[in-house]
C-alpha cells in the first residue's frame, strides 16, 4: 500500500542546516547561522505539514471511442478515504508516458495542480490518436506532495487506458464531391476485347443478341440490312503473367 513517505528535499533541508548552525556557532560566522536556520526552519515546516489522509484516485476519459481528427481528456478526480484529510496536499503532479501515433497535451506528458480541492477535476491531459484502430495509452501515474516538499505519495500507477478510433465520417449531404469510380470494371484504358465501351470499334451486321439501343440508324437505311455499332471495353489495366515452366534451374 502506498503511503507517505520523506522527500529528498526535507533531508537535505535538514542536513545543510544542522551543518551551517553548527559550523556558524563553531566558527563564529553569523551568515552561516542564517543560512542553517532558514534551512532548519525549511524542515521543520515540511515535517508540521506533513501528509497524513489516504487519498483516492480515479482517471477516467471523456470519450472511449472518438472519430479521425477528433482528441478526449482524460480527467483525474481525487478524494479522501472516510475520516481522512487531505488539506496538507500542496501539488498534485500527473504523468503519461509517450505512445506510437498518439499526441499528448501537454506535449511533455507532465501535468500539475497546486493546491488542490477535493472533487475537482486536477492535472487534465487530452489525448489525440494519429491512426485507426484500438490504441492502448501508455501507463499513468500520479504523485501528491504536502506543504513544503517535505513529504510525498507516490508515484502511485492508475493503469492503462484504451481508446477506440473510427475513420471520420464523411460528409453525404456535398452534392459537389465526385462519384465513386467502380474499380475492376470500366477504366480509362481500351480494352482488347469488344463490349460496352464509348470508343467507335465499327459496324458489323445486326445479330440475334444484339442490344436495339445499338442499332446504327444511317449505316441500316443505307445498306437495307440491319447494322449495329460495336465499340471497344474499357478496362483499369492490362495484365500480363509471364510464367518460366523450365525445369532447368530445378524445381522450388
Amino acid at each position: 500500500m502506498t503511503q507517505w513517505s520523506p522527500t529528498s528535499a526535507l533531508g537535505r533541508a535538514a542536513s545543510i542546516g544542522a551543518v551551517g548552525l553548527v559550523a556558524g556557532l563553531t566558527m563564529g560566522r553569523p551568515w552561516l547561522v542564517a543560512v542553517g536556520a532558514a534551512f532548519l526552519v525549511h524542515a521543520v515546516l515540511g515535517l508540521v505539514l506533513r501528509g497524513r489522509g489516504t487519498p483516492v484516485l480515479a482517471s477516467a476519459l471523456d470519450q472511449r471511442t472518438l472519430h479521425e481528427g477528433q482528441a478526449t481528456r482524460s480527467r483525474l478526480r481525487l478524494r479522501p478515504e472516510s475520516g481522512s484529510d487531505l488539506d496538507e496536499i500542496e501539488l498534485v503532479v500527473r504523468t503519461v508516458g509517450r505512445t506510437a501515433f498518439v499526441a499528448t497535451e501537454p506535449t511533455s506528458g507532465t501535468s500539475h495542480t497546486l493546491h488542490p480541492e477535493t472533487g475537482t477535476d486536477l492535472a487534465p491531459l487530452a489525448f489525440g490518436v494519429k491512426r485507426w484502430g484500438r490504441t492502448r495509452i501508455a501507463e499513468e501515474k500520479v504523485a501528491l506532495f504536502s506543504g513544503w516538499a517535505g513529504f510525498v505519495w507516490g508515484p502511485q500507477s492508475l493503469g492503462q487506458q484504451s481508446i477506440l478510433v473510427l475513420p471520420s465520417r464523411a460528409d453525404r449531404s456535398d452534392a459537389s464531391a465526385p462519384a465513386p469510380h467502380p474499380v475492376g470494371v470500366v477504366g480509362a484504358h481500351r480494352s482488347r476485347r469488344a463490349g460496352s465501351g464509348i470508343e467507335l470499334a465499327g459496324i458489323r451486321p445486326f445479330t440475334v443478341g444484339d442490344r436495339l439501343r445499338r442499332i446504327h440508324w444511317r449505316s441500316t437505311l443505307r445498306t437495307g440490312t440491319m447494322q449495329t455499332v460495336v465499340s471497344d471495353a474499357e478496362e483499369d489495366a492490362s495484365i500480363l503473367l509471364l510464367v518460366d515452366g523450365l525445369a532447368d534451374h530445378g524445381r522450388s
